[in-house]
C-alpha cells in the first residue's frame, strides 16, 4: 500500500498508552489501529480523536460493549467471549471422555492484568462453557503479574502448590499461557494431570502443547489484526469502508 506505520507499545502501562495515543493524534495521522483494553479510559479519547477528523479503529480488544461501548469505526480481532467458550469447550470435552466429574473440579484462570477487558471477556466465555458441563465451583482468577514471565510462572506455580486439587488451568493471553507447561511442571504435575490450556502460540505455549502439558490454545490471528489494520485505514480513506473482521477462534493442538 506504500503507507508507513509507527508502532507504539506501551508495556501494558494504560497512562503510558493513552498518552502515546494523544501524541499519536497530534501528528494528525491518516489513521489510528487501536487496543482497546478497557471500557472506561478510550471513550472520550476516541471520540475527540473522530471530532478532529482521525479515524480510528480497534484491533486485538475490543470494548466489551463493542460499537454500544466505544465509537472506533471497526473492530478487526477474535471475538474474545467465543474464543473462550471455544477454549472451554475443547478442553472440557477431553476432560468429560476421560470421566472427569466437573461437579467436585477445580478451575484456575491465571492473567496478566486481569482487569484488562481481554481477560475478563475471555474468562466469561470459559465460564459460559463451565455452566453447560454442570461445575459447581467458580473459575479462580490468579493475577499474573503483568508482562514479566517469570512473574507470571512464579505466580501461578504458587497457585497451584496451594491448590493441588486443581483439575483445569488456562492461560488468559499468551505470556500467561507460555509458562503454564512450565508451572505445571514446577508443582509436580505430569503432562495430562491437569487439563490446560489459552491463547497464542508463543515458543512454550507450543512446546507445551507438543509435551502434552496444554490441551489447546487459541490463535488469534495476530498478522492479520496487523494487516487488516492497514488495509482497512486504506480502504476508509480511499471509499469510507470500515469493515469488522474477526480474525480468531483457531484451535491449536498438538496434532495441528
Amino acid at each position: 500500500y506504500g503507507c508507513k506505520a509507527e508502532i507504539d507499545l506501551a508495556g501494558s502501562d494504560l497512562a503510558n498508552q493513552q498518552k502515546k495515543f494523544q501524541e499519536a493524534v497530534a501528528s494528525k495521522p491518516n489513521g489510528i489501529a487501536l487496543v482497546i483494553n478497557n471500557d472506561d479510559a478510550w471513550d472520550k479519547p476516541v471520540e475527540d480523536a473522530l471530532a478532529a477528523g482521525i479515524p480510528v479503529i480497534g484491533i486485538n480488544n475490543d470494548d466489551t460493549k463493542g460499537p454500544a461501548g466505544n465509537m472506533r469505526l471497526a473492530y478487526i480481532g477474535q471475538s474474545e467471549r467465543r474464543a473462550g467458550y471455544m477454549l472451554g469447550l475443547k478442553v472440557f470435552t477431553e476432560a468429560k471422555a476421560k470421566g472427569v466429574d466437573f461437579a467436585a473440579s477445580k478451575a484456575g484462570f491465571a492473567a496478566e492484568v486481569p482487569t484488562a477487558a481481554y481477560a475478563q471477556v475471555r474468562s466469561a466465555g470459559i465460564m459460559d462453557a463451565m455452566a453447560e458441563f454442570g461445575f459447581t465451583s467458580e473459575l479462580d482468577i490468579i493475577d499474573g503479574g503483568g508482562i514479566e514471565m517469570t512473574t507470571n510462572e512464579q505466580r501461578i506455580t504458587a497457585y497451584l502448590l496451594a491448590n493441588p486439587d486443581t483439575n483445569f488451568m488456562f492461560g488468559a493471553g499468551g505470556i500467561c499461557t507460555d509458562r503454564l507447561a512450565t508451572s505445571l511442571k514446577n508443582a509436580g504435575h505430569e503432562p495430562g494431570a491437569v487439563f490446560a490450556g489459552g491463547f497464542d502460540a508463543s515458543p512454550g505455549t507450543v512446546q507445551g502443547l507438543k509435551d502434552g502439558f496444554l490441551i489447546a490454545s487459541i490463535d488469534q490471528q495476530q498478522y492479520l489484526q496487523g494487516y487488516h489494520a492497514v488495509s482497512t485505514l486504506v480502504l476508509y480513506n480511499l471509499y469510507g469502508l470500515t469493515p469488522n473482521i474477526d480474525t480468531g477462534g483457531y484451535l491449536i493442538t498438538k496434532d495441528n
